[in-house]
């Protein structure tokens, strides 16, 4: 019973942060932190409002049986969000249904053939029939759109009742862009706005470039007041040279902001070529790039999850705790990767 209620406390925990959108993790989850993260202190809030949840949690409870793991988290967040998609998919039935699609900037492959394909494999999976499609949403992209080899018309071909529109949102961001054009003042505004954007953030090189230009105007407006310059410059120079900055650029890849949106998993590993070779052999780094890869499809399919409960609550809140302590104790644990004599965790299919 003490294991029971202790697995159940931490599933109503997994399910008030995923539906209410919030971070599980803490900065500091260290035992003598005062702020452990929101999963542990919302565990630590049901203890103070029950005895009975006191006694068996956190650190009342075995060592081996706490269910506060990361991976544990993760696992049950899983069963959550599987369990909202299969009620999703028993509610659609043989039902007709309509399709959105909208890019993925981790896709490299975007050939109209491979995306129907991966369509196709997620319809199948889930019990969804394709021949019940009745509708198809894409942004106006030639791969999405093409009459003859684009995405919508490769689905027309096995469902002619799968009529394509083109995404309602894009067409008023170009009817806005076309009105925008009227007027000149703001047309140009914005069109140079987009461009200094794109070109600073294409590139490490664009962003130390503009850089140098930025040296130079200030160059220019100190000679304009008739100041030396030199030593100022030379200070710049030795503050920031190009080895440092290109240090700070890789790890910027670290950065932790927005939900570490900066993460690259190619700018890491020349971190750790570059920077930190004695610390890595070559076998260590192919390790590192297998790691780093399997983590970040372990930390997309979390957010994936945090999302499915989040937006479909009523799906989620009429799933019983009892269903995921069962699908917890019969679920397979997470695959291992043995690379060089290392372990990579290899989230479940």
């Amino acid at each position: 019973m003490d294991n029971r209620l202790r697995l159940t406390t931490t599933i109503e925990g997994i399910r008030y942060l995923a539906n209410q959108a919030l971070a599980f993790r803490g900065h500091d989850e260290s035992v003598d932190s005062s702020n452990r993260g929101n999963f542990v202190e919302i565990l630590k809030s049901f203890a103070r409002m029950n005895i009975e949840v006191e006694k068996v949690v956190l650190d009342k409870a075995p060592h081996n049986a706490q269910y506060i793991a990361h991976d544990i988290q993760k696992q049950i967040l899983h069963i959550f969000a599987t369990k909202v998609k299969k009620k999703i998919c028993a509610e659609l039935g043989k039902n007709k249904y309509c399709i959105l699609v909208d890019e993925s900037l981790d896709e490299s492959d975007t050939n109209a053939l491979t995306l129907k394909q991966e369509i196709c494999k997620v319809l199948d999976n889930n019990g969804i029939l394709m021949e019940n499609m009745r509708g198809q949403g894409y942004n106006g992209a030639s791969n999405m759109r093409g009459s003859w080899n684009g995405l919508q018309a490769l689905f027309l071909q096995d469902c002619p009742y799968a009529y394509y529109v083109h995404c309602f949102a894009h067409r008023l961001q170009l009817a806005l862009n076309g009105a925008a054009k009227d007027v000149k003042v703001v047309w140009r505004f914005f069109s140079m706005l987009t461009n200094i954007v794109n070109f600073v953030s294409a590139s490490a090189k664009s962003r130390n470039e503009l850089n140098l230009i930025r040296k130079a105007e200030l160059k220019e407006l100190l000679d304009s007041r008739e100041l030396e310059t030199d030593c100022m410059l030379r200070e710049l120079n030795d503050r920031f040279p190009e080895q440092t900055v290109e240090l700070l650029i890789l790890s910027s890849a670290l950065d932790p902001r927005n939900s570490f949106k900066s993460f690259n998993i190619r700018h890491l590993c020349k971190l750790a070529k570059k920077f930190y070779h004695a610390d890595f052999s070559p076998s260590d780094l192919k390790g590192l790039e297998i790691e780093l890869r399997l983590r970040s499809t372990i930390a997309d399919e979390f957010l994936a999850d945090c999302m499915i409960l989040h937006i479909e609550r009523e799906f989620a809140n009429s799933i019983d705790n009892e269903e995921i302590i069962e699908e917890f104790k019969i679920s397979k644990p997470r695959r291992i990767c043995i690379f060089e004599g290392k372990a990579y965790y290899v989230p479940p299919d």
